[in-house]
């Protein structure tokens, strides 16, 4: 059957559905057309196709995970007084927008390395920023340190809205805790307690003998 050509139409219809709970949107296009046969004795005709394409939104997100280390000098395995820890930050663009002038901040430590330029979806680093913190007597009388880290970005997609894309740190050492943000912790166990032997002489009590349920070696000054 022949149609005429004068006669024939075509409707385009887009239409973009957005999905619930941050799921990818649809873009939806349909197209009709139609057309009047030549005779003229038969109603139009009718011919629809939808098209529908996935349409992935924009997802800014980033992630910050913190180790620390003991630089053990004396190779006790105790922290000491002068000794250091060295922190390490992993950030990762976790996001499918890249990301640009990355920072990271920590209360706690002076940080060297950063800002990071970019950062691509999906990619790693770990070598720009590091930190070490030198060990005081009020770090070694706490028992333990513990702290977080901040991380802070910008999208580089056109258009962006200029809000910040940030991040807490996470630990690198699972029993640290369960969370998805849970501050890295250092615990220091005490160095044990060595007798000294200084060649001196007791001046109360015996030679080899016990004091104050200490044992005192023979020739250490009482």
């Amino acid at each position: 059957m022949s149609f005429r050509a004068l006669a024939v139409r075509m409707l385009c219809i887009f239409g973009l559905l957005a999905m619930p709970n941050n799921a990818a949107a649809q873009l939806v296009n349909t197209g009709q057309v139609s057309g009047i046969p030549a005779s003229g004795s038969l109603p139009p005709p009718l011919s629809q196709s939808t098209v529908t394409i996935p349409v992935v939104s924009a997802v800014e997100t980033i992630e910050l995970i913190k180790s620390v280390s003991l630089n053990d000098t004396n190779g006790d395995g105790h922290a000491q007084m002068g000794e250091s820890l060295t922190y390490g930050f992993l950030i990762k663009n976790t996001g499918n927008v890249t990301l640009k002038n990355i920072s990271v901040t920590d209360p706690m430590v002076t940080l060297s390395g950063g800002p990071i330029p970019s950062l691509a979806p999906g990619a790693t680093d770990t070598s720009t920023v590091t930190a070490v913190h030198t060990l005081d007597a009020g770090d070694i009388a706490s028992g333990s340190l513990s702290n977080q880290a901040a991380v802070k970005a910008t999208s580089a997609k056109a258009g962006a809205l200029p809000d910040a894309v940030t991040d807490m740190s996470d630990s690198a050492n699972p029993a640290d805790g369960p969370g998805l943000n849970d501050p890295t912790v250092l615990t220091f166990t005490d160095a044990p307690i060595i007798a000294g032997d200084d060649g001196g002489t007791l001046s109360n009590g015996s030679a080899g003998g016990v004091v104050a349920g200490l044992n005192v070696l023979a020739n250490d000054t009482l």
